[in-house]
């Protein structure tokens, strides 16, 4: 329609072609105008590490910071499709968003440094975590509330037990700085975030009989050798996985097609996510976009967990006789809390959440919630996440402030 109205003769017909051509564009601009848009932000730790932070940034309003978990980035929390994007939906909800990169992880210029010393998960919870906070309450001058998916969730239940490096390297606690850590955030959301590594089913003749004890427990109970895995993870100075997943996506299109729709809704794959939760774009998306490589350390870290189930300092080839024990150490939090955790979830249990995580901190105010139908990546970005997951949270987060306000005027009153 447009390109007829160039062969009207005069001035007129090139005015009104350019009307009906702002007439169309302008939805489109309107749009895209209104569309978040992402900008980098930094944060240096106390070791000297730079962290990349990813901000969907609204200054004067609440600000959130997303942690992701293991082998993963902030990615995780922003997904390139409509209604897969964390971020966004709290972005749209009023909230100034912050999505955090650990060291040695992010893509392109939201990539965190990767210092020359292997690194642990201790240091994630001792170095990164304090600097994010101080960082987001330095630049916006309020607390920040923290949600964190999976790892993102442990580094929070370690680093608010106030713990530091002492003069031998050992990992210690202060009940002075765990006080200063829990009241420098407004709450935390944990995302099947394990506070133990144990699952749901015990290895009994009873439960080995049944078929539920395989469905939850081979990955990590039914398999020979892990000890020699976990000292082998030392030795590496990272473990490629998002160069083996790339390779998936790195093929012809029909080979990359069947690989995903076919192993992406079986095992090991359905230890990532419950598949009726998710589609072969999102799983492509996943592996695309959110997976990174991951410190030989943090892996020697997690399979000495699984093998002692409590979460302790590093402790591969130390032989650290009493290593600082987290999990023994839950009760230092005292702030509000809100545990999620998936029903189909095979790596993070619910009942393991519940019974060593809820139950376990001494936070007055404190919920837990198991959302059926969901399994582990796909709370945070599963086909049914924005509907069910995402709102959920968004509640939490205004009674906390609804509480916060009332608190407030009783003081007042109170005056």
């Amino acid at each position: 329609m447009v390109p007829c109205l160039f062969f009207m003769e005069g001035e007129e017909a090139m005015k009104k072609a350019m009307m009906l051509w702002l007439f169309c564009c302008f939805p489109f601009c309107w749009i895209w105008a209104k569309a978040p848009r992402a900008q980098l932000e930094y944060a240096y730790t106390d070791d000297g590490v730079r962290l990349a932070l990813r901000r969907y940034a609204r200054p004067g309003f609440q600000p959130l910071l997303l942690v992701h978990g293991l082998g993963q980035n902030g990615f995780t929390f922003d997904l390139p499709y409509p209604n897969q994007s964390m971020a966004r939906y709290f972005y749209a909800e009023g909230y100034d968003v912050w999505i955090a990169n650990l060291r040695g992880h992010g893509r392109g210029k939201y990539r965190s440094q990767a210092p020359r010393r292997r690194w642990s998960v201790d240091d994630f919870a001792i170095y990164d975590v304090d600097a994010l906070i101080k960082t987001i309450r330095r630049r916006t001058g309020q607390k920040p509330f923290y949600i964190g998916f999976s790892m993102g969730g442990m580094v929070a239940y370690m680093y608010l037990q106030g713990v530091y490096y002492n003069r031998r390297g050992r990992v210690v606690s202060s009940a002075q700085l765990a006080r200063e850590r829990n009241r420098s955030l407004k709450g935390l959301v944990v995302i099947a975030s394990p506070p133990r590594l144990s699952w749901k089913y015990p290895a009994s003749l009873r439960t080995v009989a049944r078929k539920n004890y395989y469905d939850y427990n081979l990955i990590l109970d039914g398999f020979p050798g892990r000890k020699t895995t976990m000292y082998s993870f030392h030795m590496m100075d990272k473990f490629p996985f998002y160069d083996l997943l790339r390779f998936v996506i790195s093929n012809p299109h029909q080979r990359r097609r069947l690989v995903i729709e076919y192993l992406g809704m079986r095992f090991p794959a359905d230890y990532a996510w419950y598949p009726p939760n998710m589609t072969p774009r999102l799983m492509e998306a996943v592996i695309r976009h959110t997976v990174d490589n991951i410190s030989g350390k943090v892996l020697a870290q997690f399979t000495y967990w699984c093998i002692y189930r409590d979460l302790t300092e590093y402790n591969v080839l130390r032989h650290l006789k009493r290593p600082y024990n987290y999990t023994k150490n839950l009760h230092k939090i005292t702030l509000p809390i809100y545990f999620i955790a998936g029903d189909r979830d095979k790596l993070v249990c619910d009942d393991t959440v519940y019974a060593y995580g809820y139950r376990a901190v001494s936070s007055r105010d404190k919920t837990f919630h198991s959302f059926r139908g969901f399994g582990h990546v796909d709370l945070t970005c599963g086909k049914r996440a924005y509907r069910v997951v995402y709102p959920a949270i968004v509640q939490w987060l205004a009674q906390q402030r609804e509480l916060e306000w009332l608190d407030k005027m009783a003081d007042l009153l109170g005056r």
